[in-house]
Protein backbone atom coordinates (compact mmCIF):
# COMPACT_ATOMS: atom_id res chain seq x y z
CA UNK A 1 0.00 0.00 0.00
CA UNK A 2 0.99 3.35 -1.11
CA UNK A 3 2.09 6.23 1.22
CA UNK A 4 -1.09 8.12 0.17
CA UNK A 5 -3.75 4.82 0.47
CA UNK A 6 -2.55 4.46 4.29
CA UNK A 7 -3.27 8.30 4.87
CA UNK A 8 -6.86 7.71 3.51
CA UNK A 9 -7.56 4.61 5.61
CA UNK A 10 -6.24 6.35 8.79
CA UNK A 11 -8.71 9.37 8.10
CA UNK A 12 -11.64 7.02 7.29
CA UNK A 13 -10.99 5.51 10.92
CA UNK A 14 -10.70 8.93 12.74
CA UNK A 15 -14.35 9.83 11.00
CA UNK A 16 -15.94 6.87 11.94
CA UNK A 17 -14.58 7.36 15.65
CA UNK A 18 -16.23 10.52 15.62
CA UNK A 19 -19.31 9.41 14.96
CA UNK A 20 -19.86 6.55 17.40
CA UNK A 21 -21.28 8.62 20.85
CA UNK A 22 -19.63 7.55 23.83
CA UNK A 23 -21.27 6.54 27.08
CA UNK A 24 -22.21 9.45 28.78
CA UNK A 25 -22.29 11.55 25.94
CA UNK A 26 -24.25 14.79 25.29
CA UNK A 27 -26.36 14.61 23.30
CA UNK A 28 -26.50 18.09 20.87
CA UNK A 29 -30.08 18.54 18.85
CA UNK A 30 -32.61 21.21 20.35
CA UNK A 31 -34.91 18.32 21.14
CA UNK A 32 -33.27 16.28 23.75
CA UNK A 33 -35.33 15.61 26.42
CA UNK A 34 -33.94 14.68 29.91
CA UNK A 35 -34.00 10.73 30.72
CA UNK A 36 -37.22 9.39 32.55
CA UNK A 37 -34.55 8.05 35.66
CA UNK A 38 -33.57 10.08 38.18
CA UNK A 39 -29.65 8.55 38.38
CA UNK A 40 -28.98 9.58 34.70
CA UNK A 41 -28.81 13.26 35.16
CA UNK A 42 -27.67 14.74 38.64
CA UNK A 43 -30.06 16.71 40.04
CA UNK A 44 -27.14 20.15 40.08
CA UNK A 45 -27.01 20.23 36.50
CA UNK A 46 -28.50 23.10 34.78
CA UNK A 47 -30.64 22.25 31.45
CA UNK A 48 -29.29 23.55 28.52
CA UNK A 49 -31.23 26.91 27.66
CA UNK A 50 -31.81 25.69 24.14
CA UNK A 51 -33.72 22.62 25.14
CA UNK A 52 -37.40 22.45 24.09
CA UNK A 53 -39.70 19.56 25.22
CA UNK A 54 -42.59 18.52 22.27
CA UNK A 55 -45.41 17.36 24.34
CA UNK A 56 -44.58 18.90 28.33
CA UNK A 57 -46.00 17.36 31.27
CA UNK A 58 -48.67 19.56 33.45
CA UNK A 59 -47.10 21.29 36.49
CA UNK A 60 -48.07 19.18 39.20
CA UNK A 61 -50.82 21.50 41.77
CA UNK A 62 -50.42 20.58 45.42
CA UNK A 63 -53.51 21.64 46.22
CA UNK A 64 -57.22 20.88 44.72
CA UNK A 65 -58.70 24.03 42.63
CA UNK A 66 -61.05 25.96 45.17
CA UNK A 67 -64.84 25.03 44.78
CA UNK A 68 -66.97 27.74 42.93
CA UNK A 69 -69.32 29.39 45.02
CA UNK A 70 -73.28 29.23 43.53
CA UNK A 71 -74.17 32.78 42.68
CA UNK A 72 -77.67 32.36 41.40
CA UNK A 73 -80.85 31.68 43.61
CA UNK A 74 -81.55 28.61 41.47
CA UNK A 75 -77.57 27.60 41.73
CA UNK A 76 -77.80 28.11 45.58
CA UNK A 77 -81.35 25.89 45.95
CA UNK A 78 -79.62 23.13 43.75
CA UNK A 79 -76.79 22.80 46.82
CA UNK A 80 -78.99 22.89 49.71
CA UNK A 81 -79.44 19.30 51.39
CA UNK A 82 -82.49 17.79 51.11
CA UNK A 83 -83.77 15.86 54.64
CA UNK A 84 -87.13 14.52 54.61
CA UNK A 85 -86.53 12.46 57.86
CA UNK A 86 -89.00 13.07 60.87
CA UNK A 87 -87.66 15.70 63.28
CA UNK A 88 -84.88 15.51 65.41
CA UNK A 89 -85.05 13.98 68.88
CA UNK A 90 -85.70 17.51 71.35
CA UNK A 91 -88.29 20.07 71.79
CA UNK A 92 -88.23 23.33 70.27
CA UNK A 93 -88.55 26.08 72.68
CA UNK A 94 -88.62 29.99 71.30
CA UNK A 95 -86.77 30.74 74.71
CA UNK A 96 -83.15 28.85 73.67
CA UNK A 97 -83.17 31.26 70.85
CA UNK A 98 -83.00 34.84 72.01
CA UNK A 99 -83.63 37.83 69.91
CA UNK A 100 -83.72 41.27 69.66
CA UNK A 101 -80.31 41.49 70.97
CA UNK A 102 -77.76 44.11 69.71
CA UNK A 103 -75.51 41.85 68.48
CA UNK A 104 -73.41 44.60 66.52
CA UNK A 105 -73.18 47.03 69.49
CA UNK A 106 -74.52 50.09 67.86
CA UNK A 107 -77.22 50.59 70.99
CA UNK A 108 -80.01 49.52 68.69
CA UNK A 109 -81.37 45.81 68.82
CA UNK A 110 -81.75 43.82 66.09
CA UNK A 111 -86.01 44.61 65.84
CA UNK A 112 -85.13 48.03 65.66
CA UNK A 113 -82.16 47.67 63.15
CA UNK A 114 -84.43 46.03 60.68
CA UNK A 115 -87.21 48.55 61.06
CA UNK A 116 -84.08 51.07 60.56
CA UNK A 117 -83.37 49.38 57.39
CA UNK A 118 -86.89 48.67 55.77
CA UNK A 119 -88.37 52.04 56.28
CA UNK A 120 -88.99 53.42 53.16
CA UNK A 121 -87.88 56.46 53.99
CA UNK A 122 -85.62 57.78 56.72
CA UNK A 123 -86.55 56.65 60.19
CA UNK A 124 -86.94 59.03 63.16
CA UNK A 125 -85.27 56.83 66.12
CA UNK A 126 -85.51 58.22 69.89
CA UNK A 127 -82.49 57.88 71.84
CA UNK A 128 -83.49 59.59 74.75
CA UNK A 129 -83.40 56.32 76.97
CA UNK A 130 -82.51 53.74 74.50
CA UNK A 131 -82.72 52.84 71.00
CA UNK A 132 -86.57 52.58 69.38
CA UNK A 133 -87.92 53.76 66.09
CA UNK A 134 -90.76 56.08 66.48
CA UNK A 135 -91.89 56.83 62.99
CA UNK A 136 -90.69 55.82 59.44
CA UNK A 137 -92.88 54.54 56.79
CA UNK A 138 -93.17 50.44 56.26
CA UNK A 139 -94.92 48.51 52.93
CA UNK A 140 -95.19 44.70 53.95
CA UNK A 141 -93.86 42.68 51.44
CA UNK A 142 -96.16 40.12 52.43
CA UNK A 143 -99.50 41.63 51.57
CA UNK A 144 -98.58 45.09 50.38
CA UNK A 145 -99.73 46.88 53.29
CA UNK A 146 -98.43 50.06 54.48
CA UNK A 147 -98.24 52.59 57.91
CA UNK A 148 -96.23 54.55 59.51
CA UNK A 149 -96.26 53.35 62.90
CA UNK A 150 -93.77 50.88 63.74
CA UNK A 151 -95.64 49.06 66.72
CA UNK A 152 -98.52 48.05 63.74
CA UNK A 153 -95.72 45.61 62.26
CA UNK A 154 -93.85 42.49 63.42
CA UNK A 155 -90.25 41.68 62.50
CA UNK A 156 -90.74 38.63 61.07
CA UNK A 157 -88.17 35.55 60.57
CA UNK A 158 -88.04 34.85 57.30
CA UNK A 159 -87.21 31.17 58.17
CA UNK A 160 -89.08 30.67 61.05
CA UNK A 161 -86.59 29.85 64.40
CA UNK A 162 -88.69 26.33 64.60
CA UNK A 163 -87.79 25.90 60.98
CA UNK A 164 -84.28 26.57 61.58
CA UNK A 165 -84.19 24.26 64.67
CA UNK A 166 -85.94 21.54 62.65
CA UNK A 167 -83.68 21.70 59.87
CA UNK A 168 -80.44 21.59 61.40
CA UNK A 169 -80.49 24.41 64.08
CA UNK A 170 -81.15 21.44 66.88
CA UNK A 171 -77.76 20.76 66.86
CA UNK A 172 -76.59 24.53 67.56
CA UNK A 173 -74.71 26.32 70.69
CA UNK A 174 -76.85 28.80 72.55
CA UNK A 175 -74.50 31.36 70.84
CA UNK A 176 -75.28 30.36 67.39
CA UNK A 177 -78.68 30.28 67.84
CA UNK A 178 -78.85 34.19 69.24
CA UNK A 179 -76.71 34.84 66.23
CA UNK A 180 -79.00 33.54 63.78
CA UNK A 181 -82.06 35.06 65.71
CA UNK A 182 -80.59 38.18 65.22
CA UNK A 183 -79.28 37.82 61.37
CA UNK A 184 -80.40 41.18 59.95
CA UNK A 185 -80.20 39.19 56.65
CA UNK A 186 -83.12 37.09 57.51
CA UNK A 187 -85.62 39.79 59.17
CA UNK A 188 -88.76 40.64 57.57
CA UNK A 189 -90.72 43.53 58.82
CA UNK A 190 -94.40 42.68 57.57
CA UNK A 191 -97.85 43.23 58.59
CA UNK A 192 -98.93 41.82 62.42
CA UNK A 193 -101.24 39.77 60.24
CA UNK A 194 -99.48 37.97 57.76
CA UNK A 195 -97.29 36.86 60.03
CA UNK A 196 -99.57 35.54 62.31
CA UNK A 197 -100.94 33.37 59.49
CA UNK A 198 -97.08 32.54 58.40
CA UNK A 199 -96.29 31.14 61.69
CA UNK A 200 -93.17 28.17 61.47
CA UNK A 201 -94.77 27.21 58.16
CA UNK A 202 -92.09 26.46 55.45
CA UNK A 203 -92.92 27.52 51.65
CA UNK A 204 -94.63 24.43 50.64
CA UNK A 205 -97.54 25.08 53.32
CA UNK A 206 -97.76 28.72 53.20
CA UNK A 207 -96.74 31.83 50.10
CA UNK A 208 -97.15 35.18 50.78
CA UNK A 209 -100.35 36.62 49.73
CA UNK A 210 -98.91 38.94 47.13
CA UNK A 211 -97.49 37.27 44.51
CA UNK A 212 -95.11 39.77 42.90
CA UNK A 213 -92.92 39.15 46.71
CA UNK A 214 -92.82 35.43 45.78
CA UNK A 215 -89.22 35.77 43.94
CA UNK A 216 -87.57 37.68 46.68
CA UNK A 217 -89.72 35.28 49.42
CA UNK A 218 -87.93 32.42 48.04
CA UNK A 219 -84.41 34.21 47.06
CA UNK A 220 -84.22 35.43 50.52
CA UNK A 221 -85.31 31.78 52.08
CA UNK A 222 -82.76 29.92 49.62
CA UNK A 223 -80.11 32.53 50.84
CA UNK A 224 -80.34 32.00 54.66
CA UNK A 225 -80.70 28.23 54.24
CA UNK A 226 -77.39 28.12 52.56
CA UNK A 227 -75.44 30.43 54.34
CA UNK A 228 -76.65 28.59 57.84
CA UNK A 229 -75.70 24.82 55.76
CA UNK A 230 -79.61 24.28 57.05
CA UNK A 231 -81.35 21.44 55.04
CA UNK A 232 -84.98 21.99 52.99
CA UNK A 233 -87.73 19.27 52.39
CA UNK A 234 -87.99 17.87 49.16
CA UNK A 235 -91.47 19.73 49.07
CA UNK A 236 -89.90 22.73 50.32
CA UNK A 237 -87.40 23.10 47.41
CA UNK A 238 -89.81 22.27 45.01
CA UNK A 239 -91.81 25.54 46.34
CA UNK A 240 -89.01 27.61 46.19
CA UNK A 241 -88.21 26.70 42.58
CA UNK A 242 -91.80 27.09 41.57
CA UNK A 243 -91.77 30.55 43.34
CA UNK A 244 -88.07 31.73 41.52
CA UNK A 245 -90.39 30.78 38.59
CA UNK A 246 -91.57 33.93 38.84
CA UNK A 247 -88.70 35.91 38.70
CA UNK A 248 -88.08 38.78 36.16
CA UNK A 249 -85.36 41.30 35.56
CA UNK A 250 -87.68 43.85 37.60
CA UNK A 251 -88.43 41.79 40.40
CA UNK A 252 -88.44 43.92 43.56
CA UNK A 253 -85.16 43.41 45.52
CA UNK A 254 -85.71 43.61 49.70
CA UNK A 255 -83.36 45.28 51.65
CA UNK A 256 -79.83 43.98 51.42
CA UNK A 257 -78.02 44.80 54.92
CA UNK A 258 -74.85 43.02 53.68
Amino acid sequence: MTSAGALVVVLLGLVGCASTAGPGATPTTATWRAPTTTTSVPSTTAAPSTTTTANPAPAPTTTAPAPVAPTSSRDRLAVLAVDDRPAPTGVYRREDWPHWSDTDGNGCDARQDALVRWSTVPATIDRSRTCRVVAGWWVSPYDGRTTNNPSDFDVDHLVPLENAFESGGWRWTAGQRRSFANDQRGLVVTSASSNRSKGSQSPDRWRPADRSSWCAYADGWVDVKQRWSLTVTTSERDALGQMLDTCTLVSPVWPDPR
